[in-house]
């Protein structure tokens, strides 16, 4: 009690002195309304506010001081931690930011940190960012964002998030690093020490932060974190509303100022883009996804370039269900045309002469209705197939069915203009733009999707209670064979013919290349000469794309190595079966062909470019190219976090982003089940 006492006496009371007091300049109790010293006088008391700011507490100034050389101390230790606790968001000084380019007479108005990044880098990552990324990521208004950095008042999550995913793309020597994607390395450990601070600060600034740096892990090859950022995102962006649209709560046929209707419009992009990496990183990882699209009553975005003047004044927008529809019409100033605003009116789809205006939809639209059913389909590939009953799938299996029928009615649905057409393809072929980037993303997309859910015909087709089935059964196999196949050739012509803009292809995209390439892989191995030629051809286009994605993007190095990994397994079970058959009539000599085709094949393998070809390692199957002193030195990012790896002990699903506890080879779920019927075929 009197140690209370006595720091209650010890405590400095801060009051306002009476005007009388302080025009005496003597001390004043400051109580109110007479203080003690006029009271005693019988002066009149009065109070009159102050003009100038009170100076900080005694004392103060030191305690900020302690705790800037605590923060300064704790990044310098664990600025690689991602444990760094901060007690806000940092507001760092940026120099002045400026969108033209600078001259000589440029100065620094404040001093940076040394820990922080220069006005000249930030200015060239933040244009680096939107001159290659607003296709991989459009989820960002270019002029706000400068406009913030310029004021100082961005988001610096945001904003190293960005840089970190822009540096891979810089040409600046003191920015690049090798390998290129690890260039932004040291902005994505910066934004991941604001990670803590994020989650309890939800916005759509960090919501978009996350799926950047979602990117930029992808990027790395940092599998979990890549399923973490995402559900950090999704659950965010559920937390601040954006499944909801908002725009309807304008009245009828409102007018939207520019500035509005660019705030609504982004909540769609950077909504959709987190579910677009929900449903991405689900199929890769063989989890589920967060987000059911029946809860998502958000509009779909449209194009970016809907407000060039090359695209006229009108423009359509839809939900994802079609039962809503927008249409919108650009206001622009007579004397300058440039856009004042939008005039909104929407469409009751129940109406005939409304629902046509749904096929004026733009791109954006349809490559996320596909990605809505990439989600449906791996859901349904991942839920597993009975072994005791392989041709289940194709004996009236309703959800099947209901797939392969909303594949195809994506394709009928599409605009003439944007159909994978002879005439179109030509047209896009000679372009390269955004919209013949949209284009090659559909098409592949689409494509992978139906090679996804149709591949298992394959092996089908081949077993031995094939020929046991019922005919309806064998027609289906066939035709399902058929699709695959079909689907297989066209993203074979997509990336060989106009994939020539590699750096604004998404990273995603590999996966659906990848799927692809299994089944050219399976195509190599067949009884078909001419077939197998073509097909080796088709393969090295995919290698070619995989080749140039992986000096941006880590994951593509090694899906990469998973399709050397599997054509290595199709080997090993040809020279097996071929082995097994020689050994049995005693024709095997020193030159048999079997031997012949294994020593072809690996020469064939060998031509893919890559350092020492495909450092695959001991404890890939045998059949697998054989490796030099040099391949089994390096020291690769492959070698150390990038292990392939499996989702659980039931070989259901195989993640291209976890550790094997114990498997000898890495192999995703069709791919496995594939080389056990294949051995079971050679044994039986």
């Amino acid at each position: 009690m009197e140690a209370n006492e006595a720091n209650e006496a010890k405590r400095k009371r801060l009051s306002l002195a009476c005007n009388v007091c302080r025009r005496k300049k003597i001390k004043c109790d400051g109580i109110k309304p007479v203080c003690g010293k006029c009271l005693k006088q019988d002066q009149e008391c009065s109070y009159s506010s102050s003009n100038k700011k009170r100076g900080p507490r005694q004392g103060h100034i030191e305690i900020l001081e302690q705790r800037l050389k605590k923060m300064e101390e704790l990044m310098t230790t664990n600025a690689g931690s991602g444990n760094l606790q901060l007690d806000r968001l940092p507001t760092e000084p940026l120099r002045e930011y400026q969108a033209a380019p600078q001259g000589p007479e440029s100065h620094i108005e404040a001093p940076l940190p040394d820990s922080a990044p220069s006005t000249d880098v930030i200015q060239h990552l933040v244009d680096t960012y939107f001159q290659h990324c607003a296709m991989i990521a459009p989820i960002i208004d270019v002029e706000g964002f400068k406009s913030s950095v310029r004021n100082n008042t961005c988001n610096m999550f945001l904003l190293y998030s960005i840089m970190a995913v822009a540096a891979r793309y810089s040409k600046r020597a003191d920015i690049v690093e090798s390998p290129l994607w690890m260039s932004g390395e040291k902005y994505g450990m910066k934004a991941r020490a604001l990670i803590s601070q994020v989650i309890d600060n939800p916005s759509i600034e960090n919501v978009q932060g996350l799926i950047i740096l979602d990117m930029n892990e992808y990027g790395c090859g940092r599998g979990p974190r890549i399923w973490t950022y995402t559900g950090l995102a999704i659950r965010m962006a559920i937390e601040i509303g954006l499944h909801k649209e908002k725009v309807f709560e304008e009245g009828v046929n409102p007018f939207l100022p520019l500035e509005k209707w660019y705030w609504y419009e982004t909540r769609r992009k950077v909504f959709w883009e987190t579910l677009m990496h929900d449903k991405f990183t689900s199929a890769a990882t063989g989890k589920p996804s967060v987000l059911d699209p029946k809860d998502c009553e958000i509009m779909l975005p449209v194009d970016l370039d809907v407000l060039d003047n090359t695209s006229g004044n009108d423009f359509y927008q839809a939900s994802l269900d079609k039962k809503k529809l927008i249409h919108y019409h650009i206001v622009r100033d007579e004397m300058t045309n440039l856009i004042t605003g939008i005039q909104m009116n929407p469409l009751d789809t129940n109406l005939a002469e409304h629902r046509v205006y749904l096929n004026r939809v733009g791109w954006t639209s349809h490559i996320l209705h596909a990605t809505v059913l990439l989600g449906k389909v791996s859901h349904f590939i991942n839920s597993g197939n009975d072994d005791a009953k392989p041709f289940a799938t194709y004996e009236n299996n309703l959800e099947f069915e209901e797939l392969d029928n909303a594949l195809d009615a994506w394709v009928k649905d599409l605009p003439l203009q944007i159909k994978n057409t002879p005439a179109n393809l030509e047209r896009y072929r000679n372009s390269s733009n955004m919209r013949s980037t949209q284009y090659v993303l559909g098409h592949i997309l689409h494509n992978s999707l139906v090679v996804l859910l149709h591949r298992p015909s394959l092996v089908v087709a081949d077993l031995t209670g094939f020929n046991q089935v019922t005919q309806e059964t064998h027609a289906k196999v066939h035709k399902s064979l058929e699709k695959c196949l079909s689907a297989a050739d066209d993203v074979t012509v997509m990336i060989k013919d106009l994939c020539c803009q590699i750096e604004m292809m998404p990273p995603f995209i590999s996966y659906s290349v990848y799927t692809t390439a299994t089944v050219v892989v399976n195509n190599i191995f067949t009884d078909d000469a001419q077939k197998n030629k073509l097909a080796e051809a088709a393969l090295k286009e995919y290698f070619r794309f995989l080749s140039e994605m992986k000096i941006y993007w880590a994951m593509s190095d090694k899906l990469y190595l998973m399709i050397c990994d599997l054509y290595a397994i199709h080997q090993k079970v040809v020279n097996t079966c071929q082995n097994s058959q020689m050994t049995t009539t005693g024709s095997i000599n020193s030159s048999g062909s079997w031997n012949n085709n294994n020593n072809n094949d690996n020469a064939f393998l060998s031509t893919y470019p890559s350092k020492a070809c495909v450092p695959i390692t001991e404890k890939t199957v045998i059949g697998a190219p054989p490796t030099n002193d040099a391949t089994k030195n390096q020291q690769g990012w492959n070698t150390h976090d990038l292990m392939f790896q499996t989702n659980d002990e039931q070989g259901r699903g195989r993640s291209i982003f976890t550790t094997p506890p114990n498997t000898s080879v890495s192999a995703p779920s069709f791919d496995v089940w594939l080389r056990q019927q294949q051995q079971n075929r050679s044994s039986s």
